[in-house]
């Protein structure tokens, strides 16, 4: 029997969100610890804001992966906020920025939510990357990257 080669991945996206108000982030966005065996066609990893992380073709998710929770503060109190996400972004190893890398295409958001009293909100966060399919290997490493959210209020 030919073993298929493997290689562990650690990924992480630190959540930015664009405004002049602030975000405290109780826990990043997490793609977990990966094994990749092959990338010869586009494979997904999704991280859903409830439910159990899943992999796709020619991923493995080996340690638990998790959607990102924040707090957002300094908004109006009592106010509809509606996110857009901007996404296509990509997720790199930090080691070598010329390894291929992850791509963010979506993140699975709310369309709007709510401030209290004090201007702030709760926000859950998850998200789904793919592999470029391309052929090229990806190697032991760890990916990070920005997702950037606009917040319109």
């Amino acid at each position: 029997m030919k073993l298929k080669p493997r290689w562990p991945l650690v990924l992480f996206a630190l959540l930015v969100v664009c405004s002049a108000q602030s975000q405290i982030i109780q826990r990043p966005l997490y793609f977990g610890t990966i094994i990749t065996t092959g990338n010869t066609i586009v494979s997904r990893i999704v991280v859903p804001r409830s439910g159990k992380p899943y992999s796709t073709h020619q991923l493995q998710i080996v340690e638990d992966a998790y959607p990102s929770e924040l707090t957002l503060q300094f908004f109006p109190a009592y106010t509809e906020l509606h996110l857009t996400p901007v996404v296509p972004t990509e997720l790199r190893a930090s080691a070598d920025p010329l390894l291929p890398p992850f791509i963010v295409e979506s993140l699975d958001i709310p369309l709007s939510i709510f401030t209290d009293g004090n201007g702030e909100s709760q926000l859950i966060i998850g998200a789904t990357i793919k592999t470029t399919g391309d052929g090229r290997p990806y190697p032991d490493a760890s990916y990070t990257g920005s997702i950037d959210i606009v917040v319109n209020y």
